[in-house]
């Protein structure tokens, strides 16, 4: 081989493809702006197994046998001891202080201790 060419060139590939069902993605552009629109969200609603969970905290509360827990919301995180439930809000004891929570917004229910 006395010819120094390379062996092989690959030409970057450029297709314009239009098509509905797919979403085709450029590097060289910045993604499309998505258009603002009003969702209506249904309201959330907690799970059927934290709800449990929940329930059995409360019930050992009531037999003097308090849990301490992390209760993790959409916005935030509490520690304490989870001892009243109204309505639909959670009063948890939390450094002498009562906090209420409300439990639709609850996501997850840690037990840190028993």
């Amino acid at each position: 081989m006395l010819n120094s060419d390379p062996l092989m060139f690959i030409e970057s590939a450029h297709v314009n493809v239009s098509s509905k069902s797919k979403t085709v993605f450029d590097s060289r552009y910045d993604l499309p702006k998505k258009k603002e629109e009003e969702i209506l969200s249904e309201p959330k609603e907690i799970s059927k197994e934290n709800l449990d969970k929940l329930d059995s905290i409360l019930d050992l509360y009531h037999i003097s046998k308090p849990v301490v827990c992390k209760i993790v919301t959409s916005s935030s995180s509490y520690e304490g001891i989870p001892f009243q439930k109204e309505n639909d809000n959670l009063v948890i004891k939390q450094n002498g202080f009562d906090t209420v929570v409300n439990i639709n917004d609850i996501e997850d229910i840690m037990i840190l201790r028993i």
